[in-house]
């Protein structure tokens, strides 16, 4: 039914660069926002003495001594909580942050809403975020994937040694296994539906489809409230549920029906081969079977139609596919001859708007129109003319443009589109009219989706995907280009660069040859004449060493942290007037400067870690130790692996064993 096509994007002007720096190949994901302040924030610490395992508080103060063989680990979607492992049928240990055990379970998770589910022998416990007992539940499990706000929830299987006498089972150890029944409950945990049924599907147009292992269906809203399909419509029409009603086909009868969850059939048998919908379909397509031809050389052809939500038919079966974008159908034609392409139109709300003789119809992403690609007669050159005309919900807007490729939407009635390769990248309204007098000599593609960069002959401006100018068109910059993160926009002008807020606000003035900036707008920038400087919110805090002259070219430049930036560097090879010797090798290094313009890194060091709570970790090539953005070493170099830090604490490893660090370096052990 549905075809599927290639969204052609025009290929616009542009001679964007958008520096990404990439981080440290040992940076893992922390939970939530990196946080640069060097605070522990958690109640306790694992800690280990003579082979066991406990916990303590930042300040020392002992909370449970030492009796976990196993380290004492926590779970980052779950951050006030620890567990350890032991052997058994059920391995995890449960504990708050204040050292309370909570019990043993097979596996803990955490919900959507922030409680976390804890499974047990046979059911599972609720907790809230930071250990407190909710409740024990009778559930076996509850579905991680939420729908709507409301969850699957399963009671436990029941186990029988002799064979039951109804209803499906499984085998296992010689017993029969009966699945366990499901119900639902709400992002509270609160049930909703109790445990009623062997299948819940997925809630769409308002219901869920139900049923049980004796074959009964039937659909529940989001009250709970069940209605049944009788025993003849369950068994004949009900083969796949599409959202408020149930379709099928019968081979009896050579034909489809569908039943509403009701149990009233809205679509009898008769009439038509196939009914369908997609989740997001706004519309029911149905499909007949045509014969093409007179018998008995005559082939039999699909054609597909349309239904609203009352079965009403406001398309009939005509269209060999049809693919549904919301309030916009493309409908589709075979084509007219042999090696042709098939004719398309499209249709809005179900009425026919842009007839089928185009060989391409693209509707926008907001759904307000659609461009169809439509052949004219020239009566100047005698010749056909394709252009892209637009059209919305009352017909054509008054734009149609020739264009290379379709014309992007760049939101709000704007189009940008290319006539022909000798020509710029121009805009226009959906009306036909042009934004603005001027012409634009460029027009770039989407960054992140979000902007795109207009240039005329004498200005540059951004402008965002709601159709309004992030920067307005001025002579003030030559470029502009959006800029993560703080939302900053680097601007260029005569080869200079700096950087502006989505206000226009000048944070890092027109002054360097290059710009880059991170956390708290901390940035560092080239002068003309080479030389390097470090700065926040705008202001120079400090010239750095004139590396070039040191033989050391800075290559990359990462901002670790607020006032911290990482420069890597080398050095070109050497040449020597003697032939024969062979050249210098290059050699490589690197520089972590803070705003006072220091370097702060010990020597021998060869890789830095992510920076967060004040401290990052670095290495020797051998060994990894702490350092804090002052440049002191917390700790000497003698761990195999350091963990970025969160919440002030990580772990680290040394002698093949796994301790526990804070941000000050002190480790939890006695």
């Amino acid at each position: 039914m549905p075809y599927s096509r290639l969204t052609l994007l025009p290929a616009l002007l542009s001679s964007l660069f958008y520096c990404f720096l990439a981080p440290s190949a040992r940076a893992q994901s922390l939970p939530g926002p990196t946080r640069f302040e060097q605070r522990i924030t958690v109640a306790s610490i694992p800690f280990r003495r003579e082979g066991a395992w406990g916990l303590m508080s930042p300040q020392g103060k002992v909370l449970v001594e030492p009796r976990y063989p196993k380290p004492i680990k926590r779970y980052f979607r779950a951050p006030h909580l620890w567990y350890t492992t032991q052997a058994g049928p059920l391995p995890v240990i449960l504990l708050n942050e204040q050292g309370q055990e909570l019990g043993h379970f097979k596996t803990f998770t955490p919900a959507p809403n922030g409680t976390v589910v804890a499974t047990g022998r046979r059911t599972i416990t609720l907790f809230d975020s930071v250990g407190h007992l909710l409740r024990a539940t009778p559930y076996a499990s509850i579905q991680e994937q939420w729908h709507e706000g409301l969850a699957i929830v399963k009671l436990p299987d029941s186990v029988l040694t002799t064979k039951p006498t109804s209803g499906s089972y499984s085998m296992q150890d010689a017993k029969y296994v009966l699945p366990g029944l499901l119900g639902l409950v709400d992002a509270q945990l609160r049930e909703v539906v109790p445990p009623t049924f062997h299948h819940i599907g997925r809630y769409w147009q308002g219901y869920a489809p139900v049923s049980m292992n004796d074959r009964r269906q039937g659909a529940i809203d989001r009250t709970g409230r069940v209605t049944w399909l009788s025993k003849a419509h369950a068994d004949t029409i009900a083969r796949e549920y599409f959202g408020g009603f149930w379709a099928g086909w019968s081979n009896e009868r050579q034909s489809a029906a569908a039943v509403d969850v009701h149990d009233r059939v809205v679509v009898p048998f008769g009439k038509y081969k196939q009914i369908t919908r997609h989740q997001s379909d706004p519309y029911i397509a149905v499909m007949q079977r045509t014969r093409v031809g007179a018998a008995p050389n005559g082939k039999w052809e699909e054609r597909w139609g349309l239904l609203d939500t009352t079965f009403r038919e406001i398309t009939p079966p005509l269209y060999e596919r049809l693919e549904q974008h919301g309030r916009w159908t493309v409908v589709e034609l075979p084509p007219l001859g042999p090696h042709q392409i098939p004719q398309r139109g499209a249709l809005y709300q179900g009425r026919l708007l842009i007839p089928a003789r185009s060989p391409q119809v693209y509707p926008t992403g907001d759904q307000h129109y659609s461009l169809a690609l439509e052949a004219s007669r020239d009566s100047a050159t005698h010749t056909t003319v394709f252009r892209y005309v637009c059209y919305g919900p009352q017909g054509p807007t008054g734009m149609a443009v020739a264009s290379l490729q379709a014309p992007a939407y760049l939101g709000h009635g704007i189009f940008s589109y290319q006539s022909s390769y000798e020509t710029r990248p121009q805009l226009i309204l959906a009306s036909g009219q042009k934004p603005f007098d001027e012409e634009i000599t460029g027009v770039s593609a989407a960054y992140g989706g979000r902007y795109y960069q207009v240039r005329t002959a004498s200005k540059t401006g951004l402008l965002d995907t709601t159709g309004r100018w992030a920067v307005p068109l001025s002579t003030a910059y030559d470029e502009v280009l959006p800029h993560q993160p703080d939302s900053l926009f680097t601007v260029k002008k005569k080869k200079l660069e700096g950087l502006i807020t989505a206000q226009g606000q000048v944070v890092v003035p027109l002054e360097y040859t290059w710009v880059t900036h991170g956390p708290g707008r901390t940035f560092v920038g080239r002068k003309p004449d080479g030389r390097l400087v470090l700065g926040r919110n705008g202001r120079v805090r400090a010239n750095l060493t004139d590396y070039q002259a040191e033989g050391k070219k800075v290559y990359k430049v990462d901002i670790l942290a607020p006032g911290l930036a990482l420069l890597q560097w080398l050095t070109e090879p050497v040449t020597t007037s003697t032939p024969q010797k062979p050249l210098a090798p290059s050699t490589r290094g690197m520089l972590l400067v803070n705003e006072k313009g220091q370097q702060i890194l010990p020597a021998g060091v060869t890789q830095v870690g992510p920076a967060s709570d004040g401290v990052l970790w670095v290495s020797n090539g051998t060994s990894y130790a702490v350092l804090d953005y002052q440049g002191k070493l917390l700790t000497p170099f003698k761990y195999t692996n350091v963990q970025p830090f969160s919440q002030g604490i990580t772990t680290a490893t040394t002698g093949g064993q796994e301790v526990w660090l804070d941000c000050f370096g002190k480790e939890y052990t006695q």
